[in-house]
Formats: structure tokens, C-alpha cells, sequence
């Protein structure tokens, strides 16, 4: 987990502001401090099912200069008896 500190929000504030295009995405508040958390901890690769959030795939880049992929998680076969009994 990350600590919103001032710079953070300060790069989350430069996210909200940087408007795209008219009919473009934008980044809304709430979802700014995920993206700029991203963008400061070099994360590539940002889960999310917020459609809104979704759409702005590629438009972020890490520090290291990547473009961010936000995506919805994948379901993983060996994973969907999470929270099944174990068989005796």
C-alpha cells in the first residue's frame, strides 16, 4: 500500500488537469491517485473493473517512460476453487 504523500497528490492534481481531446476519456479524481501511484512506482500493468478507469488504458506513462495497461484482472482456471473446501 502506498502512503498519499504531497508529491503524490500533486502528481494525482497534474492527472486530473491534463484533459484530453473533447469527446477523450479523462482521468476522474477518485481515480487519479491509483494512476499516479502507478506512474510512480514504475507499475506497467493497473486491474480494475471501473469501466471509466478502463478506457484509459495507454494513456499514462511510468517514470521509466512505459505506457500504463489498465485491464481488468484475469480468472486464472487453477484459481476458481479460491473458496471451495479443500477435499478430504
Amino acid at each position: 500500500m502506498a502512503a498519499l504523500d504531497t508529491v503524490l497528490a500533486h502528481q494525482a492534481r497534474a492527472i486530473i488537469q491534463k484533459r484530453p481531446a473533447k469527446g477523450k476519456p479523462y482521468c476522474r479524481p477518485k481515480d487519479a491517485v491509483y494512476v499516479a501511484t502507478a506512474v510512480d512506482w514504475n507499475i506497467t500493468e493497473l486491474h480494475t473493473f471501473d469501466n471509466g478507469l478502463l478506457k484509459l488504458t495507454k494513456q499514462f506513462l511510468t517514470r521509466s517512460g512505459q505506457p500504463i495497461t489498465i485491464c481488468k484482472p484475469g480468472i486464472h482456471p487453477a484459481r476458481t476453487d479460491l473458496f471451495c473446501r479443500p477435499s478430504a
